[in-house]
């Protein structure tokens, strides 16, 4: 068989390298498409999770009060409203693990474990968000009704607890802006 008289084939069989170039470009566009939309989804979804647990931070909080007439802290009623971020001492008082400040050993508060140092209690027993970031607490330990606003320089709030997310990290790595942040008090 003589393989230089053969006459080349021909028809439609392969695609031509710039019908892949094509098809490639338009996978590449979809994809980019559906990160974004899936990212504003989860961005979505985490804020939605960080403002159920704010609320179940300050639900706690005030359930510890109602039971022993007191905020969750060791110098509970001494001076300033305290504010925090949401610490282990907090956290084991809640989760009913300090013998000390909740004897009747109550679960105010039922937290799983963080998995890839994202929401729940670390290995330290802080509470974190879904960013991995602690959750803030604000605290009237003073029994007047008013804690710190944590987003405004001067401001107060008629609360006597308040908790919330950072949000989402600003792309430097830097917390957002307080306008980005959940918050308790703003439901």
């Amino acid at each position: 068989m003589n393989l230089r008289n053969e006459e080349p084939r021909t028809g439609g069989a392969a695609f031509t390298l710039l019908e892949l170039l094509i098809v490639m470009t338009v996978i590449a566009i979809l994809a980019a498409i559906s990160y974004t939309a899936m990212s504003s989804a989860i961005n979505s979804t985490n804020r939605v999770i960080a403002k159920s647990d704010t609320a179940s931070l300050t639900n706690a909080i005030t359930a510890y009060k109602l039971e022993y007439h007191v905020m969750p802290l060791e110098n509970a009623g001494r001076g300033e409203s305290v504010q925090t971020e949401s610490d282990a001492e907090i956290m084991r008082i809640l989760v009913g693990a300090d013998p000390d400040l909740n004897p009747r050993g109550h679960r105010f508060m039922n937290v799983k474990l963080a998995k890839n140092d994202r929401k729940g209690l670390d290995q330290s027993g802080n509470y974190l968000d879904p960013w991995g970031e602690r959750y803030g607490v604000g605290i009237d330990s003073n029994a007047n009704g008013v804690v710190r606003n944590p987003a405004s320089e001067s401001g107060t709030l008629r609360e006597e607890a308040i908790a919330w997310s950072y949000g989402k990290p600003a792309r430097n790595g830097q917390r957002a802006h307080s306008d980005k942040w959940v918050k308790s008090w703003e439901y």
